[in-house]
Parts: structure tokens; C-alpha cells; sequence
């Protein structure tokens, strides 16, 4: 159990009490604690294993044996008896925009709501008019709103995917079979449907392992083995090949359906079938070793998993062998828009720049946020000077990293700019974000962004379309006005890593890198932990044929610096 999973259950509990009306210093105390264990330079798990949680700042006794109990005992039936007097589909009623704790409760009480389910049937025979906590206007927009969320059902983020992933993977090493990960995961989807995993065996394997795995609902379909995850989760699917069919069945496993249709579409003209069972010439089986073998077969170039989508440009770089170098991991130099404990991160600047070295960084952006996102414990004026005293020092005392002062500066509703010039004026670069009035119609949400881009003290757009991946539908802009504005001005666009948010859509990359664009990739971490989350960044990426020469990322200090102040 990771230091994110821990501090996962912490507020979980914490989220849990509140609702109950629980002691408010008890629900502080839970809150402290995860910000505690996500600032641990070691995992949670190992100090209770040594007793040495209670020693922590801000994690007392009573939660140290509860993180205890957790992460070495596996006993949840504290949380489970405090989860069990939610409302049954609490978490997913928390999605529903505008439902909020007050009004949950009132549901619950009042109604006896206790899913979206019996939401949804409680709108539809007017059980809900009379109640003060939802006039008119509200309950008109619910029902779409409702329905929406349903449609999050049995979908996974790519990190809970790949979770999912991993642990299946553990399980079936324990039992003698190797996998490995393949379908949407592998390709890098930014929201999954399905969790898949290739094993090495046939359908006899799978069979077994339906009863090996312990999972009564598990059924096999077809020639695969599927294992139901519940409402909230995508499904795991289990496909098996043998090892002379490995190849074959990967590629098949891993590609859209578009993909693999066009592929299949090449294979024919050529006299090739490709299939589960293996790869034929004329009838007879070909030897094949690996996925670049089968893309040779073919007369293409290797594509690598995550451009596989099916689309035209990508069999036309394969046709042509002219695909680009896109970026990868070793690229990335430098990581920007990082919060702090200055304003809603939990790790201070020092332990920020000190964890973005050791992974290997060059440079790092810290972009707090500014003094209108008060809830967000935004930045004035004093606390901006004594933040920049603190850079200047650590500049000059740390070794290996550069620290970039930044600001994520909230886009106003005018379009104007969180701060006035002058202080604009101060920072390295300006992350201009939209964290407000996200309801605005789409011809006013487009005419403020792209004044914002227009402004110019802005250096990047943040997270451009607002979207919260199974949680919050993007808000309404036309990102073709979006993207010919930051070409037109030179403002680089974000792909917000964080695994919920996946912001820029990788489907956007390709045309505006193709013009000239540049992408800066921003794990938006808000704990040490949260700069790992690049890695997602670097999947959509290469998705959209992102390059090292169009990535701020991928450029040294001198570099990344003019491109943020040429402005």
C-alpha cells in the first residue's frame, strides 16, 4: 500500500465524518494526517511497520494505529463501519454537479435518496419539488446532468487502470502465469473501458484461472476471461495466447478497432493474415518474434502503442516510414506548474525542488495560485515577495535544479489576468488558468480565453478545457478559436498530467503542433508523489506525435527561459 493509497483512506474517513456530522477537530485530524503522509520521504506502510508513524508531525496515535491496521494488518472495519452509514452511492451523487454534502443529506433524509438511481426516479415523479435546497433552474438542469454521470459507470482513469493493472498482474504471477498489460492501458487511453491483460496459455488456461482468481462473478465470453470491477470501475479482461502467437495476439489486443481494421485491411492485400492464432503467408505459419516483425511484414514502420488509434496520419507516417522521434521520458529536462505549501500543496518549495532533482529534472516551475483563488490559499502580494526571497536563496544554495518562479494566475471573467502588470512583470512565466465561472456560454468562455492569451504576460494556458475525467464535462470554448489564438500569440498549451484531468486532449495535439505549437507538459503536482504523474503527460504526447523539439519540457534551462519571458 502506497503513500497515495494511504492518504486516500485518510480523507476518505475524513470526507466520511464530515458528512456524518462527525467531531470537526477528529475531521481535521484525518485531513492533517494525509497531508503528512503524502510530504513522507518513506512509504507509510514501512514506518508502521517500525513503529515509527506516531513520530511523524501531524499524525497522532490513534490514526498511526489506524494506518497501521490498514497498510500491515489489512483491517478496514473501522472505515467500513463509518462508510456503511453513507448513503449507498454517496461518491457517485457526489458527482452530480451542484450536489454537495447539505444537499445529499436532504436527499437522504428527507427523500430517502440514496443512489443516482433513485435520484434520477425521484426527478422523474416530481418528489423532489418542495424541497428549499433545490429551486427550479436546478432541477431542470439535473436530469442531463444525472445522466451524465451514469455514463461514468464501469470506466476507470487511466492511473486507476493501470492500479488494477498491476495487481491483476501480482495475482497471476502468483499463480505461475505471465501477463502483461494491453488494450486501452497499453495505448494509453484518457479513460478506459476495460482493463486488459494478455496472459500466456489458451482458453483451458483461462478457464482455470476463473476459479483461481476467487472472483464469482468472473465469466468467460468468447476467448477471453472477463472479471467484473463494480459500477465505478472498469472491468478486467484477460485474453491468452500461447508463445508462438504472442505477437500476433498483442498487436490485435492492443490497437483501436481502426487500427487493427486497417492493418488487417494492408495484411489481405499482401496475402497475410494476421489472427490470434498466429501470422500466415499463403496458408502457411510465419515466424514471428515481435511487433516490429509483424509491422516489417507488412511493409510499415513500427508504431509504438499509443498512436494506434486508428487514424489516418498514422498509417500514413507507417506507410512512409516517416515517423517522428516522438518524446519519451528521457526527453523531459525540466517540470513546470508545481504547487507548494505556500498555497495548496502539501510539500514546501525546498522539498519540491529537491524531489524534481533527484528524478533526474534540470529545472522546475513552481506556479502557486494566485490571490483570487482564496480557497486554494492563493497568493498575495507579501507572500509572493517572501516566496521569490526563498527562491533567490535556494537558487543560489541547491545544486542540480534550477527553480523557475512562476504564478498559475487565474483567468477573471473578463479575461483579464489575476494581479496587475507590475506584478505580472516579477515571474518567470504565468500559467493562466480557469478555475471560475466555468457555466459561461461558449461564445463568452472562448472570448475570455482567448484574451487572456492575448495578454502578455501569459506564458501557457492551464488544463484549456476545465474537464475533470469521469467527473466533470469539459466547459463550453471553441478550441479551434483556442488553439489559433496561442499560435497567433505564441502562448504554449498545456497537457495537464494529472491522471483526472489529461487536459489539453490528446485528439488537439497533432494540428496545433503540426503548425508551429508548443506543449507544455504540467504534472499540476501538489505533492512530491504528483510530479511522477509526467509519465501520463508523456503518454498523450506521443499520442498527438508530440515532439522533444515542440515540448517545453525537453529543452535546458536557457532555453525553456527565453521561450517563457520572449513575451
Amino acid at each position: 500500500m502506497n503513500n497515495g493509497t494511504v492518504a486516500g483512506l485518510l480523507l476518505r474517513m475524513a470526507s466520511a465524518l464530515e458528512y456524518l456530522d462527525g467531531n470537526p477537530f477528529k475531521v481535521a485530524a484525518y485531513r492533517k494526517a494525509a497531508e503528512a503522509v503524502m510530504r513522507l520521504d518513506r512509504e507509510a506502510a514501512e514506518l508502521a511497520r517500525e513503529d515509527l508513524l506516531p513520530q511523524v508531525p501531524g499524525i497522532g496515535k490513534a490514526i498511526s494505529a489506524k494506518i497501521r491496521a490498514w497498510a500491515i494488518e489489512e483491517d478496514f472495519s473501522d472505515l467500513s463501519e463509518v462508510v456503511s452509514l453513507l448513503p449507498k452511492g454517496f461518491d457517485e451523487l457526489l458527482k452530480v454537479p451542484g450536489l454537495g454534502f447539505k444537499r445529499i443529506r436532504t436527499l437522504q433524509r428527507e427523500r430517502e435518496i440514496e443512489t443516482v438511481d433513485d435520484l434520477l426516479l425521484a426527478l422523474k415523479e416530481g418528489r423532489l419539488s418542495g424541497l428549499r435546497a433545490f429551486p427550479r433552474k436546478f432541477l431542470e438542469d439535473l436530469h442531463p446532468a444525472i445522466e451524465r454521470v451514469m455514463g461514468y459507470r464501469g470506466k476507470s482513469t487511466l492511473d486507476e487502470a493501470y492500479e488494477a493493472a498491476f495487481s491483476m498482474g501480482a495475482k497471476l504471477a502468483s499463480l505461475g502465469v505471465f501477463s502483461e498489460v494491453t488494450g486501452q492501458c497499453r495505448r494509453g487511453g484518457d479513460v478506459i473501458d476495460a482493463v486488459e491483460l494478455l496472459v500466456q496459455g489458451d482458453l483451458r488456461t483461462l478457464e482455470g484461472l476463473a476459479s483461481s482468481l476467487g472472483s464469482a462473478q468472473a465469466f468467460i465470453r468468447g476467448d477471453t476471461l472477463v472479471i467484473p470491477s463494480g459500477l465505478h470501475h472498469a472491468p478486467v479482461v484477460l485474453h491468452a495466447a500461447p508463445p508462438e502467437s504472442r505477437a500476433a495476439a498483442l498487436l490485435l489486443s492492443t490497437g483501436s478497432e481502426d487500427h487493427v481494421r486497417a492493418l488487417g485491411e494492408r495484411a489481405a492485400a499482401l496475402g497475410v493474415e494476421v489472427s490470434g492464432k498466429g501470422v500466415f503467408k499463403g496458408g502457411s505459419p510465419v515466424a514471428v518474434f515481435g511487433e516490429e516483425d509483424l509491422y516489417g511484414l507488412l511493409g510499415l514502420q513500427y508504431l509504438p502503442p499509443e498512436v494506434r488509434e486508428g487514424r489516418p496520419s498514422e498509417m500514413a507516417f507507417a506507410r512512409g516510414f516517416s515517423l517522428p522521434g516522438l518524446i519519451t521520458l528521457e526527453d523531459i529536462r525540466g517540470t513546470i506548474h508545481n504547487h507548494s505549501t505556500y498555497s495548496d500543496g502539501v510539500c514546501t518549495l525546498s522539498g519540491m525542488a529537491r524531489a524534481a532533482r533527484d528524478r533526474g529534472y534540470r529545472w522546475i516551475g513552481i506556479s502557486d495560485h494566485s490571490r483570487s483563488a482564496s480557497y486554494a490559499g492563493g497568493l498575495d502580494v507579501d507572500a509572493l515577495e517572501k516566496q521569490h526571497r526563498e527562491i533567490d536563496e535556494l537558487n543560489d544554495s541547491l545544486g542540480g535544479i534550477t527553480i523557475l518562479k512562476g504564478i498559475e494566475s487565474d483567468i477573471l471573467p473578463d479575461g483579464s489576468l489575476d494581479y496587475p502588470p507590475e506584478i505580472l512583470a516579477l515571474f518567470d512565466f504565468v500559467v493562466a488558468s480557469v478555475h471560475s465561472g466555468m457555466e459561461m456560454d461558449r461564445k463568452t468562455m472562448t472570448r475570455r480565453i482567448v484574451k487572456a492569451l492575448q495578454n502578455p504576460f501569459t506564458s501557457i494556458l492551464g488544463h484549456p478545457t476545465g474537464r475533470l475525467l469521469l467527473a466533470r464535462e469539459p466547459y463550453a470554448v471553441d478550441m479551434d478559436a483556442v488553439l489559433e489564438g496561442a499560435l497567433a500569440t505564441g502562448v504554449a498549451l498545456e497537457i495537464n498530467a494529472n491522471p483526472i484531468r489529461l487536459d489539453l486532449d490528446w485528439r488537439l495535439i497533432e494540428p496545433f503542433v503540426g503548425r508551429g505549437g508548443i506543449i507544455a507538459l504540467s504534472p499540476d503536482a501538489h505533492t512530491v508523489g504528483g510530479l511522477d504523474d509526467m509519465r501520463y503527460g508523456v503518454m498523450m504526447g506521443r499520442k498527438g506525435f508530440l515532439t522533444p523539439g515542440s515540448c517545453l519540457n525537453a529543452w535546458e534551462v536557457p532555453e525553456a527561459v527565453r521561450f517563457l519571458g520572449k513575451k
